[in-house]
């Protein structure tokens, strides 16, 4: 017995120095403490002091703790408030702290209010001059407790679920409750000394196990599951146990929760069961074969006012298995993001209540399936879009023509070759910039070939049906000269370039006599003093071929184009050039000559102001409208041909030999 005391003083030593460490006491607690240790050396109030330090204290406690776990805290606070139990002196509650037989003893004399009586000690050897002596003494006296049958109680020794459990049922008399056999429904209680109390404790619906299939009686108690099972019982201790019986006819599912969001756990077919618990709803607690589940008796309907898509799970990812007129439904479970199980004609699929919106802040193509390869159904504008379903970075779409698939991914694609960026999808927008051959991010798709890209002037459209193409030939309109203009090759070609850009045809005559002429009249014919016009200020001669007409040059002929279309003078550059404008969808008026033919030698003259002009007589002008890898074509307004097939070689020889003189658009 001495060496018991010791070992008590000791940890009280332990405890006052654990304190100290701990807390950073205001004047008048260090004050109190002072007072406190000197009484303890003086040998007074052992007891007293002792009695502080355990869960019994008097010591006034918190209105609320930080570290209780939610599911303890209306049960500790109940406790609290009937100063059955306060917290630590550092102002947590420890939880998890294992509650020892001692203070077990002076929480059930708390609560069931016994008279506790300082001198009084109890029968136990080992409980004489313990700080819980009188409390001890006091359970033992109201026959709440034994101890453990060898004339010890073992008050520092911790207190098991099942001595708690046995504890609570005799403090609270509950056998008296019991008018029915109860069932073991936990495997680790069959058998064991405490099955019946146990029992009692569950049929009552005071316990419900650790996790649904287990009650583990031989674990320690913490402090927050003998707070719950204490507050529980002393709330439900005028309760009469009957065990209410439901008979359900139909095939049911129980649940984890009373919640249809807290997961399905099983169906089962029509059976009585026994209710444990019950909740507002329709919520009943039953015990399975896999634990303590709950059961809505209470269907959930929803009304299904507009048509709707059933999904394979609770995602849009998962799968869409049916479309269904408006309805009522029947729902079975739900999940986070206004999803909803219901039954249908396939089996027990998902609904999701709310429309997905994504802003697709660009223009979008939209197809039948989701890849590229599908067939492409529209175009459309940045918008809003309601999403039906997605696969990857696709998304499937409600439109006003159905369903439809869009690609959230800007697609890369390589532009071979010099690509033109335009201001809007269409030839006759502006160019906004010239750029070398790379790989670009498609933001958006147009039909005919048109895809959106990012560039330094911002996000631009290029014909990438035309630059990736081998073979590019522009439908441009085809002109005769004849029999109006005889000399009006150039005017003509232009002519076609200009209707091939605005979309409307021309008066052929009309239009010939916007473009400047030279006035200067022909002098001295055929002689080595021929005075004449300068083409490089505008048509020299008779373009009507009624008196003697010979060309124009491009930058004059440009102030004519300029009326109508943004022109640019692409005299000097190869005909590689050529073709990236016609790869571009820009048509090119090209000085060559008639049939292709060799140049004829060069012919001179002066203007009235002196200047020499140097002419070869068979000048022509066509219009280059095509290209692929080794031929380019033109409309010859000669013969009034069309995409008129020749060579590069050939093609190239002849306009490095006229000067290199070209006209088109940008």
């Amino acid at each position: 017995q001495k060496e018991e005391q010791a070992k008590q003083e000791l940890e009280l030593k332990q405890k006052e120095e654990q304190a100290k460490q701990e807390l950073e006491l205001k004047q008048k607690e260090e004050q109190a403490k002072q007072e406190l240790e000197l009484k303890q050396k003086e040998g007074q109030e052992k007891g007293e002091i002792e009695l502080k330090q355990a869960v019994s204290s008097i010591q006034a406690a918190p209105q609320s703790f930080p570290d209780v776990p939610g599911w303890a805290q209306e049960s500790v606070y109940y406790l609290v408030h009937k100063k059955v139990i306060s917290g630590m002196p550092d102002g947590t509650f420890s939880p998890s702290k294992v509650l020892s037989r001692a203070e077990a003893a002076t929480i059930m004399a708390k609560i069931l209010k016994l008279e506790v009586s300082e001198g009084e000690k109890p029968t136990f050897t080992d409980s004489q001059d313990h700080w819980a002596t009188p409390y001890i003494a006091a359970v033992e006296k109201a026959g709440v407790i034994k101890g453990e049958g060898n004339g010890k109680f073992n008050p520092n020794g911790q207190m098991t679920r099942a001595a708690m459990a046995t504890m609570l049922v005799q403090a609270y008399q509950l056998e008296k409750k019991v008018h029915e056999e109860l069932p073991t429904l936990f495997p680790d209680v069959k058998d064991h000394w405490g099955e019946k109390f146990i029992n009692i404790l569950v049929g009552m619906g005071i316990s419900s196990g650790v996790d649904g299939g287990r009650w583990q009686p031989d674990r320690s108690i913490t402090r927050a599951e003998a707070a719950q099972l204490v507050a529980v019982t002393d709330k439900s201790k005028d309760n009469e146990l009957k065990m209410k019986k439901v008979s359900i006819s139909k095939k049911f599912f129980t649940y984890n929760g009373p919640s249809l969001s807290s997961g399905i756990s099983k169906e089962y077919g029509p059976r009585e069961v026994t209710v444990y618990e019950e909740r507002d709803g329709g919520w009943i607690r039953i015990h399975t074969d896999t634990g303590f589940k709950w059961i809505c008796l209470v269907e959930k309907k929803v009304n299904m006012n507009k048509n709707f898509l059933t999904y394979n799970e609770a995602s849009l990812s998962s799968g869409i298995s049916g479309e269904y007129v408006p309805q009522i439904v029947t729902v079975i479970e739900e999940r986070e993001g206004n999803w909803i199980k219901v039954y249908t004609d396939l089996g027990y699929k998902w609904v999701c209540l709310i429309d997905k919106k994504v802003q697709i802040d660009r223009d979008f193509t939209t197809y039948d399936a989701p890849f590229r390869s599908a067939n492409i159904l529209d175009y459309y504008g940045p918008q809003a879009v309601t999403v039906v379903e997605e696969r990857g970075t696709w998304l499937r779409i409600r439109t006003y023509a159905g369903y439809q698939w869009l690609d959230t991914k800007k697609e890369a694609k390589y532009l071979s070759k010099v690509f033109f960026a335009y201001d809007s999808p269409s030839f006759v927008s502006r160019v906004s910039g010239k750029y070398a051959p790379q790989t670009v991010e498609v933001y958006g798709e147009r039909e005919g070939g048109w895809i959106q890209i990012q560039t330094s002037n911002g996000l631009k459209w290029v014909n990438e049906g035309n630059i990736n193409r081998s073979q590019v030939i522009l439908n441009v309109p085809s002109l005769y000269q004849f029999p109006e203009l005889h000399n009006g090759c150039e005017v003509v070609s232009l002519q076609m370039l200009v209707e091939h850009q605005i979309g409307r045809s021309l008066n052929k005559v009309a239009f010939a006599f916007e473009m400047p002429f030279d006035q200067a009249k022909l002098k001295n014919y055929k002689t080595s003093s021929q005075i004449w016009g300068d083409p490089d200020v505008g048509f020299v001669g008779d373009v009507t071929g009624n008196t003697p007409g010979y060309s124009i040059n491009p930058e004059p002929l440009k102030r004519l184009l300029d009326k109508y279309a943004r022109g640019t003078n692409l005299t000097g550059n190869d005909l590689s050039v050529l073709e990236d404008y016609v790869r571009n969808g820009k048509p090119v008026v090209t000085w060559v000559t008639v049939a292709l033919n060799n140049p004829r030698a060069v012919t001179t003259w002066k203007t009235p102001g002196g200047k020499i002009i140097y002419a070869r007589m068979n000048t022509h002008a066509v219009v280059l409208t095509g290209v692929d890898d080794n031929y380019v074509y033109y409309n010859d307004p000669f013969y009034g041909t069309k995409n008129v097939k020749v060579s590069k070689s050939r093609f190239a020889s002849i306009y490095n030999q006229m000067g290199k003189k070209a006209l088109s658009v940008d």
